[in-house]
């Protein structure tokens, strides 16, 4: 059965108003998942003594995209069957059942359980997200999700200035808009602005590219007030891949070169600048007039490694660590920093080897789908994922964006299972 059968055999019981209700929900649990409107009402609205994901400005919102995300998959699985959903299914079960195993040994065992079930849901929903929906109607819901957060961070910041601002006596301080943090806007920002562009482009209707500008406009104003470098350099890397990867694969491929050697000599090349960037951060940091400390990354990210050195094969349980008394000595030195700002260490903290091992392939099979797709032809849907995972994976270096039910690490999962051909041919039909 091929890509295209399967959309006609899903379609068949999926009308085409059903399609829009599921991009509306797509993108409302992409919302919640930037974790900003639980943040919000958690902060400015209800104000809980102990604001944390046991509340339920947190529990219920992402219970709902868990229980929702399990039931569409379950759904979709019933209609194409569980093969069709490809090789990267087995990996990713493997890493799940290592979240969920992670509550025999966790040191939070009070909160691993519910957290992992979450977890469990919330991936089912990135599943869905990456093999059910056509390829224009993930455009939109990312570009909803993103937008809304963007544009409720700006009407925040113009009616309650001081629920807006990090340090908010200060001149020159950061805008979060309805976030916790700029590091949780600026990401939401650029991404909202990657997202448009690819939407003006795919959709090419006048009234959709006239909505779209004053938008871009926004997202530039709000990033640019969040003073989000980390965000600002994964946005140049997503505007990059397409300009420069896209052509350079095309050039490999009219070579006639097997697609495998492009392949390893690609992830050679990028493990290899991976490993030199950061055997020489501070370095790199100091050209470019920064602290060389990385905002305190660099000794956060020592310490994790020494942390990992402990439990090296099983971890200290899915979203353990920051709760329990291996960190008091960290906590002492440099604060209660909760993240490990780094997706692999924060991975590798959780579930150890047994966990990140899986863990890694996936995200290996979410860069290669893509990228396969436009070596045999792709389109420009496919070159928004590409940049999207551009994008991720420099965030996902400097930020912990698989613990917290993150929308990046959602759409990851998604890239995993999107198909290659599927959506092609419905790219300007939505």
């Amino acid at each position: 059965m091929t890509d295209v059968d399967l959309l006609r055999k899903v379609e068949r019981g999926s009308p085409r108003d059903n399609r829009w209700v599921q991009v509306a929900f797509a993108a409302a649990a992409i919302l919640i998942c930037t974790n900003g409107p639980s943040t919000f009402t958690g902060l400015h609205l209800v104000h809980p003594a102990d604001l944390r994901f046991e509340s339920w400005p947190f529990f219920y919102p992402f219970g709902a995209v868990a229980i929702a995300g399990t039931m569409l998959l379950s759904r979709y699985v019933r209609t194409v069957g569980v093969r069709a959903l490809g090789w990267p299914a087995i990996p990713l079960g493997a890493y799940l059942l290592v979240v969920l195993a992670s509550a025999r040994w966790s040191e939070s065992p009070t909160l691993t359980p519910s957290r992992a079930l979450i977890e469990v849901g919330v991936v089912a929903f990135g599943v869905w997200f990456g093999a059910a929906l056509p390829r224009p109607q993930q455009i939109w819901a990312v570009f909803l999700g993103c937008q809304v957060g963007v544009a409720s961070s700006g009407l925040v910041l113009l009616v309650r200035p001081v629920w807006a601002r990090m340090y908010p006596t200060i001149v020159s301080s950061y805008w979060m808009g309805i976030y916790g943090n700029r590091n949780s806007l600026a990401p939401v920002c650029a991404l909202a602005l990657l997202t448009s562009v690819a939407l003006a482009l795919t959709e090419r209707r006048r009234w959709v590219t006239a909505s779209v500008v004053p938008l871009l406009l926004l997202d530039a104003g709000l990033l640019a007030g969040s003073k989000g470098g980390t965000a600002v350099a994964a946005l140049a890397v997503g505007v990059l891949v397409p300009i420069v990867v896209v052509p350079a694969l095309r050039v490999l491929r009219r070579r006639n070169l097997p697609g495998s050697l492009v392949a390893t000599v690609v992830v050679a090349l990028a493990g290899g600048a991976w490993t030199l960037f950061f055997a020489h951060l501070g370095s790199i940091a100091s050209l470019l007039g920064k602290d060389e400390t990385f905002t305190s990354r660099r000794p956060i990210w020592a310490t994790v490694r020494e942390l990992i050195r402990v439990h090296p094969v099983r971890g200290y349980g899915y979203w353990a660590i920051w709760d329990s008394s291996a960190v008091s000595d960290l906590y002492a030195r440099i604060g209660p920093i909760g993240s490990a700002h780094n997706s692999a260490l924060e991975t590798m903290l959780a579930v150890g080897i047994v966990g990140t091992v899986p863990w890694a392939i996936v995200v290996l099979g979410a860069l290669g789908r893509p990228a396969q797709a436009i070596w045999r032809g792709g389109s420009l849907g496919t070159w928004w994922w590409l940049s999207l995972l551009g994008f991720a994976t420099v965030e996902n270096a400097t930020e912990s964006f698989v613990l917290w039910h993150s929308y990046l690490w959602v759409l990851v999962v998604s890239a995993a299972f999107v198909r290659r051909t599927r959506d092609d041919h419905l790219e300007h039909t939505t």
